[in-house]
This record gives C-alpha cells, structure tokens and sequence, in this order.
C-alpha cells in the first residue's frame, strides 16, 4: 500500500513537471520565434528581383519590392527599352549588364558609377507629388534612371567631363538625352512632362541655354554628332582626366572640338551658349578650338603613312595640342642631344650657331619660378634661339631647365647663354648629352657684373668624358635596429668620373598600407596620414572644408549665418548635415567598415548642395547615416539571434534529459 502511494505522488509530480517544462519550452519557442521575425524585419537581405541582357536589379528587401513591385517594374522596364535605345543613338558598345540597386531612403535621390547605378526607395512612390505638381516622384524616378544610366555610359567613354557644364551638377546633357529617347521609345508623355518640370527648382528644361545646346546639336545634326565625337574619344584613347583641371577652358575646348566633328561648324555658337549660361569662368577661344582638331588631323595623316606617332599621341592627349605639328617635323638621320642647364640666372637662351635643321623638342623647368617661356619656334634663321625664363622672381633662385634638341648635323656648334638680367648674381653649371644618354660637355660659369651674359659654346661630337664600370653593390647586412646596408657605388660629373663608395641604407619594417585615425588641417583641407609599407607616412587631402579647417576637423558654418531666414537655414542645415555625415564616415572606415554605398550618397549631397537643392542634399546626408545605422543594427542583432538560438539549444538539452532521468526513474 506504501509503495503504491509513493508511486501515485511520483506520477503526479512527473505529470506536473512535464507540463511545467511544456509550458517553458512552449515559451521559448513562442520568444524564439518573435526574435527572429524581428531580426529579419530590421537586417533584410539585399535581394536581386530581375536580371536582363541590360541590368541587373537589386533590392535592400524583398518586401519592399512586393509591396511597389507594379512601380519598379515601371522603371525596369523604361529602363531597359531606353538603354536599347540609346546604344544605337550613342553608337558605341558598353560594358553590360549595368548594376541598379533600390537602397532604402526617402525620396528622391540617385547615383551612378560606370559600373552601377541607385535609387533611393522613396523615389517609386506615386503619390508623393513634386513642387506641388502632377509630376510625381515614379514620374521622376522613370526618367532619372535613364539619366543615371546616361552618365554611366559617358563615364565608361571617359571620366571627368567639365563639371561646371556637361557633369556632376549640371544635368542639361543627360537631361536631353532622357527627354530624346523617351520620346523614341514612345513615352511621349512622360517625356513632355519631363522636359517641362524635372530640371533644376522644377523648372522647364527649354529654359536653360545650355539644355537648348545639347537639343540643338541632336536636332540639327542628329545623333551622328555625339556619335562622331564619343567614336572619336574612344578611337584617340582621350582621358579628359589627362588634360588640365576641371574646369578649365582647356579641358572644355577639347570636349568642344571633338562635339564639332563631323557638323562643319567651329563651335562659336556653343561658346555662347555656354558662356551666357554663367556656369564658366573662363573664356573660350573658336580658335583653340580649330587648333586642337588641325593638330588631331596632323596626327592621323602621320599615322596613316606608317609614321611612328605614339610619343606625338602622348603630348596631344595630355593637352599639349600645340606642340603636335613641331613634333611630326621629320629629318633623316637627326641626333637629339639634352642639355641641362643648372642656374640662378634670370634668364636662359639656347642658340644653334651652324647647321641646316634645328628643333627644340621640349623643355621643362624645375622647380619652377614663375615668369614667362618664349619661343620663336624651330629653325628660324638656322637658330634654335629664344627659350628664355623671364622676371625677376627667378633670380637667385637655384633651378634645373632641361632642353631637348634635335639637330641634323652632329658636329654643329651650339651656344648657351645665361644672363643675371636683373643683376642678381647668376652663374651656374651646363651638362650636354648626346643623343640623352652620353655626356658630350660639360662646364661652369660664374657671372662677374650686371647684366653681363655667361656664355657656354660647345661642338655637340665634342669627345666625352666617361665613367669606368663600377663595381656592383654589396650584399644587404642583416639587420640591426631595423636597419640594414650595404655598399653602392656612383660615378658622375661630380665624382670626376669615378667610381666612388657609399654606404645605402633601408629600413627592415613592414607596416601595413592604410589610413591611420591621424587627422590635421592645412589651409582649408583636412588631411589624414596614410602609412607605407616601409612604415614612412604621409598626408593626403581628404576634404576640402567649405567654412574652413580647425584642429583637424572641418569648421561649421559661421554663426552670422543661424538667423531666422530660410534662404540661409536651408543651406546651413544641409552643409551641417554633410559635415557631420562626413565623421560618421571617417568613422565608420576607421573600423574597417563597409562604407561604398554611403560614400555615393554622400558624393551626391555635396553635388545637389552645389546645385542649390539644400533640402534634397540633406535628405542625402542623412540616407547615407541611416544605411550605416542599419548595417550596424542588422550584424548586431544577427548575432544576439545566434546567441539565443545556442541558449535555446543547451536549455532544451538540459530539459531533455532531465525529463528522461524522471521517466527512468520512474
């Protein structure tokens, strides 16, 4: 009887603690589950929705995409019937399909590299009206997407197009180019709509001399323009990067001579246009503009006679236009000879006193001391004369000018002039070598009185003094307080050709290469330090302060500027709003974060700040903090759900054997 009622109480506290751990498991489920769906909710996979010959689509969720999946099919679809489009307008292949990703944010904002393409998700919400007008943000999205990819395919030709007319902040070509193949692709409407309410303060497009620009070219002439123009950068391997700043009048005069080929015009029709728009500050020249294309010309007919060009192509794409014609000069048999001249005089000549064919090939100073170059050209009057450096801000001042000539008959005599114009002392040293690399001549000359000249006058097949074969260097010692040497050997002028020891040092460290957390101000750059591998550093600009730079950060704007006024306000909040997104970025890469993304969005804050959009760069400012914000939120909670998941594990398995242990003992 006693047995039977202790084995009727076990029951009952088996049954009791069975339903117990029911009950918990049943709530750890319960919380398992909810933590989940809320970690997927907030770290949403980033999701491809579509791929074509064209594009390839990118969402930050998929559920965005099922909810506006009948607005972003609009786009996808205008998107890839424009793209066909403009490939045969453009007529030039592209490196496809183009990347295009929905990141989440608010309307409206876009970016594009050459290779990739964005959107912020509030741009396919139709019922957001722009500038209290029946243009809508899906109405904007439709048609920036074409333009986005506009700038992508121009990027992929050449990057860095003048950015104070063609780029960045001035939509006016991709403006164009997105009204012109909407209207080709049927999107009549759309592109009407466009062209009337989509430019800068939701303007009308023809109100802008340099949009009527772009549109007058394609109407009077056509697509072949541009296709002339982006045919030839592409053929001449033109790197508008290589020629000049940006802007400058040179880089625009080599964007305009290559937009005129083909139309038989010389340009001074879209000087005007832009130069009226007041987008430039600098004067254009027809004339410039005639030169580039003569020297382009001169170039092709040398090649096509089987002419080696390539050092000629060189100067041209570096925007040296002008020296095209003197370098495609031909002489049989010519030697080239560099002098070096090292001074302090004010002024430097070169004269060839004897032969028939004569040509400066180039000439570079350094450093440099302000003043003027001249030339007369080549071959005048059997004479190379006059390069001279003029002013009296290079006096005294210890220089190196190299010349490199080019001279029929080696046995010429050439004369070397150096004058103390300004009365300043002067004097120095001329090496000649014959044909760059041997030294035919070599002396010094020390100036007595003002203005009196130093005059140097050589036979260029003079004989030349030479080095002996030094020894080779010495095996690297091992190391000793993370140094190790050896011994060199150089021989020079300066030695008396010969062969003289010295000792060559180098550092044992490897550093990593990367940006350290250093930070300083120089003028109004900020500047950060970057490491080598041999562990030696050094400071690179990283941003250009707009109100100035202090103790290494970028300066707020002035307090003059926080009144009441909302002209003022805008700019400054939105300014405020880039510079502290700009330390969330530094930030951010300090640990080694992924940051790409947000640099676009922040690239494009400054470029609508420059435009005058203030409100929509600070939506920018703050899309790009907000997606850092949610990388953060979703690694974070990823791994409190792998935590708890583990938990729930080792309760579940403690349960389990507890329960058996009561059903063994039972």
């Amino acid at each position: 009887m006693g047995n039977m009622l202790v084995e009727e109480i076990s029951i009952i506290r088996y049954k009791k603690i069975c339903n117990k751990s029911k009950k918990f498991l049943f709530l750890l489920f319960t919380i398992f589950f909810l933590f989940n769906l809320l970690s997927n909710s907030v770290a949403a996979q980033e999701v491809q929705i579509y791929s074509s010959q064209y594009t390839t689509w990118y969402s930050y969720s998929a559920d965005f995409y099922n909810s506006k999946k009948i607005e972003v099919d609009s786009v996808i679809d205008i998107l890839d019937r424009a793209i066909a489009q403009l490939k045969i307008d453009f007529g030039y292949s592209l490196n496809f399909p183009i990347i295009v990703k929905i990141t989440e944010g608010s309307c409206c904002g876009a970016y594009a590299s050459v290779t990739e393409i964005g959107f912020s998700s509030g741009n396919f919400d139709s019922s957001h009206k722009m500038c209290d007008s029946q243009f809508t943000a899906l109405d904007w999205a439709k048609g920036v997407a074409v333009g986005e990819f506009v700038n992508a395919a121009t990027g992929q030709l050449t990057e860095n197009w003048p950015i104070d007319w063609w780029s960045n902040g001035v939509w006016y070509f991709p403006g164009m180019a997105v009204v012109q193949s909407l209207n080709e692709i049927g999107e009549i409407s759309l592109a009407n709509l466009w062209e009337s309410e989509a430019a800068s303060g939701c303007t009308d497009y023809k109100s802008h001399s340099l949009y009527n620009m772009f549109k007058g070219i394609k109407t009077n002439y056509g697509w072949q323009a541009y296709q002339n123009a982006f045919s030839a950068i592409r053929q001449d391997q033109i790197n508008l990067g290589d020629i000049a700043n940006n802007p400058s009048e040179l880089r625009s005069s080599y964007v305009l001579a290559y937009l005129t080929m083909g139309t038989g015009t010389d340009g001074s029709e879209l000087i005007a246009d832009i130069e009226s728009s007041g987008k430039v500050s600098y004067t254009i020249s027809a004339d410039t503009i005639a030169e580039i294309k003569n020297a382009r010309d001169l170039i092709i007919n040398a090649e096509s006679q089987n002419k080696n060009v390539d050092t000629v192509w060189n100067v041209f794409r570096g925007g040296d236009y002008a020296s095209v014609e003197g370098l495609l000069q031909e002489c049989e048999n010519c030697k080239q000879v560099r002098i070096e001249i090292n001074t302090k005089s004010d002024w430097v000549g070169i004269d060839e006193t004897d032969g028939e064919y004569s040509k400066i090939v180039s000439n570079t100073q350094s450093p440099s001391c302000g003043g003027s170059w001249y030339s007369t050209g080549f071959n005048q009057d059997n004479h190379l004369w006059d390069f001279a450096q003029s002013g009296g801000s290079c006096c005294g001042f210890n220089r190196k000018i190299i010349f490199t000539v080019e001279v029929e008959d080696i046995d010429d005599y050439v004369s070397i002039l150096s004058g103390e114009g300004w009365g300043c002392g002067g004097g120095g040293s001329i090496d000649v070598f014959n044909e760059i690399n041997e030294k035919i001549y070599s002396s010094t000359c020390i100036l007595t009185g003002s203005n009196q000249p130093c005059p140097h006058t050589f036979q260029l097949s003079a004989p030349p003094p030479s080095c002996p074969t030094c020894p080779v260097s010495s095996n690297w010692a091992a190391c000793t307080n993370n140094i190790t040497s050896r011994t060199n050997y150089q021989c020079s002028a300066d030695t008396n050709y010969e062969c003289q020891p010295y000792i060559e040092n180098q550092s044992c460290l490897i550093c990593e290469e990367k940006y350290l957390n250093s930070y300083r101000c120089s003028g109004d750059n900020r500047q950060r330090k970057y490491q080598f591998s041999d562990c030696s550093t050094s400071w690179d600009n990283i941003t250009d302060c707009r109100y100035g730079c202090d103790d290494g950060s970028c300066s707020s704007a002035p307090k003059k500027l926080q009144n009441t006024d909302s002209e003022v306000n805008e700019p400054l909040k939105a300014w405020n709003s880039i510079l502290e997104t700009n330390k969330t970025l530094e930030l951010a890469k300090s640990q080694d974060k992924e940051t790409e993304k947000a640099e676009s969005m922040l690239q494009m804050a400054s470029s609508k700040y420059d435009e005058g959009n203030y409100t929509i760069a600070e939506k920018y400012a703050e899309s790009s903090v907000e997606y850092i914000k949610n990388k953060e939120i979703g690694l974070t909670i990823s791994i409190i759900s792998g935590i708890v998941i583990v938990i729930f594990f080792i309760v579940a398995v403690v349960i389990y054997f507890y329960v058996n242990n009561l059903n063994t003992k039972k």
